[in-house]
């Protein structure tokens, strides 16, 4: 009972029992090995009464690898005792690339004492890719009266990155806010072939001083930490960089990156970063590319997936039309591109053109097949028919695929709608509808510069009468001559569509595009059509030009072919 009592002393002291409570227990229970079980528990909730409450604090931030030096704050409280720290830290290893630490010296911490603890890297590889790399920090104290009592052992998990700045962020003038990425398809981070993403970022001067020369960039890092950024078709003309100049002290400014997943770009989960900087001051002094609106601080996490629904796995881009407004007559060409943006290959592909409306029915098949991201080009060309409202038509591209047996077993969900502007073809049966003549036109040969062009003209009489009309071209006085107008005048009974062919001298020093207007007349009504045309560069195969004095030209070669020779047999005279 001596022993018992001396244990009840020490209990005492304790603030966790109640002696009371052990008296009770004891005549209740009245048993030897009892008192043996519980004067080990009291002893274990003794040990305890004097854990140590230490903390190891101020590593919850990221570190950029730039930075040597890290500090921390190891605390100790009140109850503690007196006591001896030792550390341990541990590499950080990422592939060939490797961060050591220099050893953290042991200390000593008095009983509610603080002290900082600095853990500098001793080297730090420069091949480190973009991300975020981790050690852990470890500080074992002991009671520093009995070195074999632990009293508590606390870890500090310490982030380092290498981020999008060069230099990590450094300045503290720009921040980067209210970032948003929308996609045109079914998630913002999760992108597939052809969405087209929509990045708005706020670019801000918290400091007190202007900044100039400010740029706001953006990257694409895959998972080996290459930037791939420059594989997006780009909507916006600055691309993936933004020139923003001046941003005056406390003002905003917003950039927009739009652009397009290409189909053939690689699946996988990517890092998309987006950096502020002063090329005034250089990156290493002025750069942010940290935001609260970012996943990681720093970046967001995206996928990038292929279409894994069937209905979907055909999409259409790459949409022109000859003319979105047009007349009826007017004979129409659509290009596009098919592509397969699916998760799997197609051996034989359908594309379709309907419209009800317009009785368009047109179809081509590519019989070549569509691998996973492969495209293909196609051109429908239709005529507009005769007695429509003046309003806007609907176009429909579908495709046709699983081709197997002869047989397509999937086709589109949904259709691609272009829309298509006709006017001019309402009343076409009463002359006093307006329009006397509805004209069409077509490149007939090349456009080149100091050769002739031919251009096809087609006149429709929309008129419940017939018509002759005066033929005319205007408005090529600046880069071209007249040679000739098949018929200057042209007899068309109604409904009818008769042609006429234009020929132009181009000028030798005429370039880009040019336009002239196609002029028909009856009576004291006109009617004309514009034509624009994109004048090449020299025909491929030739080399030069000898222009209008060719002989002069040809006189000079010979001449020269003439010098050689008589030098070559000089010289073979001489040598004999």
């Amino acid at each position: 009972m001596n022993q018992f009592t001396k244990s009840s002393i020490k209990i005492k002291k304790t603030k966790h029992l109640y002696t009371g409570v052990i008296v009770k227990l004891q005549h209740k229970m009245g048993s030897q090995t009892f008192k043996l079980g519980l004067l080990s528990f009291f002893t274990a909730i003794l040990v305890l009464s004097f854990a140590s409450a230490l903390t190891l604090s101020g590593a919850s931030n990221d570190i950029s690898l730039s930075q040597k030096s890290t500090q921390l704050t190891l605390s100790s409280s009140s109850s503690d005792p007196n006591m001896d720290v030792s550390f341990t830290v541990g590499d950080i290893i990422s592939g060939t690339n490797l961060v050591t630490f220099l050893p953290v010296s042991d200390i000593s911490l008095n009983t509610g004492q603080s002290k900082q603890i600095t853990l500098e890297a001793d080297s730090i590889s420069l091949g480190f890719n973009f991300g975020k790399y981790q050690t852990t920090l470890t500080a074992t104290a002991k009671n520093a009266s009995d070195s074999s009592q632990v009293l508590s052992t606390k870890t500090a998990t310490i982030n380092y990155v290498k981020s999008f700045c060069n230099s990590g962020a450094v300045g503290g003038n720009l921040s980067l806010n209210n970032v948003d990425i929308s996609s045109s398809g079914d998630d913002d981070e999760d992108w597939k072939a052809l969405d087209e993403i929509t990045i708005e970022v706020d670019v801000k001067n918290d400091g007190n001083d202007d900044v100039d020369d400010v740029f706001v960039e953006l990257a694409m890092f895959d998972s080996s930490g290459r930037n791939v950024v420059n594989d997006f078709d780009f909507i916006n003309s600055d691309e993936e960089e933004y020139d923003l100049g001046t941003v005056r002290d406390g003002n905003e400014e917003t950039v927009i990156f739009e652009f397009t997943v290409p189909a053939d770009f690689d699946v996988g989960s990517y890092k998309l970063a987006i950096k502020a900087y002063s090329d005034d001051l250089g990156e290493s002094a002025e750069c942010t590319d940290t935001s609260g609106d970012l996943d990681n601080t720093f970046y967001n996490t995206v996928s990038v997936d292929r279409e894994d629904d069937e209905g979907k796995f055909i999409a259409f881009d790459n949409i022109e039309l000859s003319s979105d407004e047009s007349v009826c007559g007017d004979t129409v060409t659509l290009k596009a591109r098919a592509t397969n943006v699916g998760d799997e290959d197609q051996d034989q592909v359908r594309v379709n053109l309907l419209s009800s409306d317009l009785k368009i029915d047109l179809s081509q098949e590519i019989k070549s097949g569509l691998d996973e991201g492969d495209d293909k080009d196609f051109t429908f060309t239709f005529l507009v028919p005769q007695g429509l409202q003046d309003r806007t038509y609907t176009l429909e591209l579908t495709a046709d695929y699983d081709y197997r047996n002869g047989v397509y077993r999937e086709e589109s969900d949904e259709e691609t709608r272009i829309p298509l502007k006709v006017f001019g073809c309402t009343g076409t049966g009463s002359q006093d509808s307006g329009r006397t003549a509805l004209i069409t036109a077509s490149l007939e040969s090349a456009a080149t510069p100091g050769e002739e062009m031919v251009v096809r003209a087609s006149v429709t009489n929309p008129t419940s009468n017939p018509i002759t009309y005066v033929v005319d071209a205007t408005g090529f006085q600046s880069w071209a001559s007249l040679n000739s107008i098949s018929a200057r005048t042209l007899a068309v009974n109604p409904g009818e569509t008769r042609d006429v062919t234009i020929r132009l001298n181009v000028n030798e020093d005429a370039s880009g595009t040019q336009t002239f207007r196609i002029e028909t007349q009856t009576g004291d009504k006109l009617e004309s059509r514009e034509v624009s045309v994109n004048l090449g560069e020299t025909p491929a195969g030739t080399s030069f030009s000898l222009g209008g004095n060719w002989l002069i030209w040809v006189i000079g070669i010979v001449n020269v072919l003439l010098i050689i020779i008589i030098i070559i047999v000089a010289v073979v005279v001489s040598r004999r």
